[in-house]
């Protein structure tokens, strides 16, 4: 049977996809800038580290979108127009997981998190929790089961939330690239 050069390219533009996802580290804690930027660096920080997870979107992180969610105060206000870590990392949260929840729950969730753990601890375990479940759809062929060995129920929540957001993204590669 002879494919046709078009099934290939597609087939090819999802691998490619695929890769992109499978290799995608999440900056560390350390890895977030703590000098403090300002909005356009913020932007170009976030795009750098976590375009890939924006399958068909041209600009999917704005300066108005940012505003807002410091207006409604989903992340805290910059200090002198400046974000810091703290900042950052909430960004990164609300960017990775609004294609999978309302900003509006992330922000509960959130703000839930940081009442009982350090906001270094809570985006720690986004971070860890997000590489386990990349790894465990993308990379481990062998397994067939998620180890669900939860510390605690703040960790159950991100792994569920973790799975269905890169679930989502494979569904979405498949679809755009048709």
């Amino acid at each position: 049977m002879k494919l046709d050069g078009g099934i290939i390219k597609n087939v090819k533009v999802f691998m490619d996809e695929i890769e992109k996802i499978k290799k995608l580290n999440l900056p560390s804690w350390d890895e977030i800038p703590n000098a403090g930027l300002y909005m356009t660096e913020v932007i170009n920080f976030i795009e750098k580290t976590i375009k890939d997870l924006f399958i068909g979107e041209d600009n999917p992180i704005s300066p108005a979108m940012i505003n807002n969610y410091v207006k409604l105060s989903y992340i805290k206000e910059p200090i002198n127009k400046k974000y810091y870590r703290e900042h950052i990392g909430q960004i990164i949260v609300i960017f990775v997981y609004k294609q999978v929840l309302s900003i509006d729950y992330i922000a509960k969730a959130v703000k839930i998190e940081v009442e009982y753990f350090e906001v270094k601890e809570v985006y720690d375990d986004f971070v860890e929790i997000f590489s386990r479940c990349r790894d465990f759809l993308f990379k481990d062929k062998d397994r067939t089961l998620i180890d669900l060995k939860f510390k605690d129920k703040h960790e159950k929540g991100m792994y569920f939330l973790t799975i269905s957001l890169l679930s989502n993204l494979y569904t979405r590669i498949r679809l755009e690239k048709r």
